[in-house]
């Protein structure tokens, strides 16, 4: 069984990298462009609607200093409110109280950017943080200005954000301003480069006339199996099995993935797929259709150390990649005589991945452990298995399975607390299994009813609420990354 995500960012001291930042076009013309004057006025006025072939564009790459001239002749600066400077094409900022960074557009008082269809960039940032991107308009151009913001989830690895305008509730493009970096929290430090227009569609997303996930600050993760045809007791339906071979399967999942807003997944039966070229193949264009509909991470379950060799050199072989490594290996269910060997064999397990040094291009992959219990080993006590853990991991999924989530942090609260006792900084996702009465892999049902009943939304509501309850504002090394859900062939039965 899988491990449950949640995410709340409590008093982080983070330093934030953010890069390349961009409207898109609605048009598919190709290339990169300077070139401006057919679209922005030296009157200060509207100017004409930018042409559905105008090429992307570059309008600011902090090649001038703070308080200069972007490369379409607006101001880029941040009022000194966040001691901003610029240096090999870098913006630096750095986090305080109502501090912001602007770039406007136009080289008037607004422009009309209703031909392109969004905005996009790559960030990354030291720890994890939520701040905010906004755009801004000034109808008729004139002198008042409106904010429309969206938040930002940044991670320390690189992600690119592709964000539809339609994100941003009240925009009206015609009357665009300025993009805004706000809400930097004091202490963090960001970096921006490569502000551009991007003549590339906001979504290249196959399914729902391209809809794509919203940029979340807290991630849905849901695992799936793509080759499975039953799950315990279970024999699935038709539209679950076997999903990797089918195109329309493919897209039922995507179709469910972007009206349910989940930007995580979360792989199993990898152990029956990367042995094959052929499956790797489709398993890599399946998980680059994901990301072109908005999922931002892709996870690999394994539970021993071939596992994982495999997955690294599916890694050195594939485009369509994986940003993290789960392990499954249910140390607790081995028996009071085999307990003891499972646990130290999981955290050899964990160390051996480590040392495998698996990559996402250049980035490092998160190494995660599904989490049942600590307290079955009585050779060890919870808080030395906590510890243990917790030295050789970055993310932590808790097995948090209930029938209603108003019981789900009390159940899972004990094991939250193990690992917030070692002080040492980890993601957090609570896991909920959608499994049902009706629908189950053995266990009599799981949180599958109520969420038929009600919403995922509710349900992650209830636990947040729990949680921020019992610790309030306290500084934690958990950082509450987000929820996960077990698993989609159950998830696609209660939740419509």
């Amino acid at each position: 069984m899988k491990k449950f995500v949640l995410r709340t960012i409590l008093s982080l001291t983070l330093s934030t990298t953010i890069m390349s930042f961009g409207l898109l076009n609605s048009a598919t013309a190709a290339g990169w462009s300077d070139e401006t004057e057919s679209s922005y006025g030296d009157d200060g006025g509207l100017a004409e609607p930018i042409s559905a072939n105008t090429p992307s564009l570059v309008f600011d790459n902090f090649s001038t200093p703070v308080g200069g001239l972007d490369n379409v002749g607006g101001i880029h600066s941040d009022d000194r409110t966040l001691n901003a400077s610029i240096a090999a094409n870098t913006l630096t900022l750095h986090g305080a109280t109502g501090g912001y960074w602007y770039s406007t557009v136009p080289k008037g008082t607004c422009a009309n950017e209703s031909a392109y269809s969004g905005i996009s960039f790559t960030a990354k940032a030291s720890s994890n943080v939520t701040i905010q991107i906004g755009l801004q308009d000034k109808i008729g151009c004139g002198a008042t200005w409106s904010n429309h913001p969206v938040s930002l989830n940044l991670t320390t690895g690189y992600q690119t954000f592709t964000i539809p305008f339609t994100q941003f509730s009240g925009l009206n493009t015609n009357f665009l301003w300025a993009v805004v970096f706000q809400s930097i929290p004091s202490g963090v430090t960001v970096n921006l480069q490569n502000e551009q227009l991007n003549s590339a569609p906001v979504s290249a997303c196959r399914v729902l006339n391209g809809q794509s996930v919203a940029p979340r600050a807290v991630h849905r993760g849901m695992y799936f199996s793509p080759l499975a045809t039953s799950i315990g007791s279970m024999p699935l339906t038709a539209p679950y099995q076997n999903i990797l071979s089918s195109t329309a399967k493919q897209n039922q999942l995507l179709t469910f993935i972007v009206k349910n807003q989940f930007d995580s997944l979360t792989f199993y039966d990898l152990h029956s797929i990367l042995p094959s070229a052929s499956l790797s193949g489709s398993l890599s264009s399946f998980i680059q259709a994901a990301r072109d509909c908005g999922v931002v991470e892709m996870n690999a379950v394994g539970s021993q150390n071939s596992d994982f060799d495999t997955i690294k050199r599916y890694q050195g072989q594939n485009s369509g990649k994986f940003d993290g490594v789960t392990v499954e290996n249910e140390f607790w269910n081995a028996g009071s005589s085999n307990i003891t060997h499972a646990f130290n064999s999981l955290i050899s397990t964990l160390k051996y991945i480590r040392s495998l040094d698996i990559k996402n291009n250049s980035q490092a992959v998160k190494l995660s452990i599904y989490l049942g219990w600590l307290n079955r080993d009585p050779n060890t006590s919870e808080a030395t298995a906590a510890m243990n853990i917790a030295q050789n991991v970055d993310r932590l999924y808790i097995h948090c399975y209930v029938k209603s989530p108003t019981t789900a942090f009390g159940y899972c609260q004990g094991r939250i607390q193990d690992f917030l006792n070692t002080g040492i900084p980890l993601e957090f996702y609570p896991i909920f299994s959608s499994e049902g009465a009706a629908f189950n892999a053995g266990s009599g049902g799981f949180m599958g009813d109520w969420l038929a009943a009600n919403s995922l939304s509710s349900a992650e509501n209830l636990f947040s609420t729990s949680f921020t309850n019992k610790y309030g504002s306290s500084k934690l090394s958990f950082d509450f990354v987000g929820y996960q859900y077990y698993e989609y062939a159950f998830l696609g039965l209660y939740v419509k």
